[in-house]
C-alpha cells in the first residue's frame, strides 16, 4: 500500500480520508445490496440491518483515537473522525455508492422487465 502511495502521490492525509471514505462505502454498499436481494422481510432482518448500520456508525466516534493511532496491526487501521463529519466525505462516499449500486440495480430491474419470475407473471393474469 505504501509503494502504490508514493507511486499515485497520496499524501498520509489523504490516504487517511481515502481509508475512512472506501471502508464506509463498503459497509453501506453491502447493507444495500443486501436489503435489495432480500424479498420478504422478516422483523429479524430488519434488526440485523439496523444494528449492522449502526454498530458501525457508533464505533467510529468511539473507536476514533484507537484507528487513529499507529499500532502493530499497520497503518490500514486510520479513520480520521474529524473527516467523517465533513461534506466532503458525504458527498465521495455518496457517489462511490452511486457507481457501484446503480449498475447491479439497473441489470436486476432490466431482467426482471424482460424475464420476469414466475410468481410475477402469475400475480399479473
Amino acid at each position: 500500500m505504501i509503494l502504490s502511495n508514493i507511486l499515485v502521490g497520496i499524501t498520509e492525509d489523504q490516504q487517511e480520508h481515502l481509508i475512512s471514505v472506501s471502508f464506509t462505502a463498503l459497509v453501506l454498499n453491502e447493507l444495500i445490496m443486501i436489503a435489495l436481494e432480500i424479498h420478504t422481510w422478516h422483523k429479524y432482518m430488519i434488526w440485523a440491518e439496523i444494528l449492522t448500520f449502526a454498530s458501525y456508525f457508533l464505533s467510529v466516534p468511539l473507536l476514533g483515537d484507537y484507528f487513529g493511532t499507529r499500532s502493530n496491526f499497520g497503518s490500514w487501521l486510520i479513520i480520521d473522525r474529524s473527516y467523517v463529519i465533513t461534506w466532503a466525505f458525504v458527498w465521495k462516499t455518496s457517489v462511490i455508492l452511486l457507481v457501484s449500486l446503480i449498475p447491479p440495480w439497473a441489470l436486476r430491474t432490466l431482467r426482471r422487465k424482460i424475464k420476469p419470475p414466475s410468481y410475477a407473471r402469475l400475480q399479473e393474469v
